[in-house]
């Protein structure tokens, strides 16, 4: 993470089954690959003040085992994935300064959510 002149994250070819936290805060990435999928472990990403993030990819929600979810500062995000009610074990999501003005319908299926924050969201 702080890494400001990081623009892109790689495609993922193969399942990173160990990998369970990926912290890309503070960098200039603009999108995550649809490939995001094939790390099936992650417990936590953090794309926190990532100012060039626009959206999440629909394959995000194919983490079943992804339990916090930090966009915070991400101010041009205005849109999350319709199917995020998918990600089961969510039990954090930090959407605080992005431009967000209504959350899926299919967030009230996060049965596990236990914080969820939309504190100054310009939407």
């Amino acid at each position: 993470s702080h890494c400001v002149k990081l623009e892109n994250f790689p495609e993922i070819l193969g399942d990173m089954e160990c990998l369970s936290k990926l912290y890309l805060d503070l960098t200039a990435i603009k999108e995550l690959p649809a490939s995001i999928e094939h790390l099936s472990s992650l417990r936590l990403i953090i794309l926190r003040d990532c100012k060039n993030l626009t959206s999440l990819p629909n394959s995000i929600c194919s983490l079943k085992c992804l339990q916090t979810l930090i966009l915070s500062g991400c101010s041009k995000l205005d849109l999350l994935p319709e199917n995020l009610g998918n990600i089961e074990c969510l039990e954090e999501l930090l959407l605080d300064g992005t431009a967000i003005k209504h959350p899926p319908s299919s967030i009230v299926r996060l049965k596990n959510l236990k914080i969820l924050s939309f504190h100054g969201c310009k939407g």
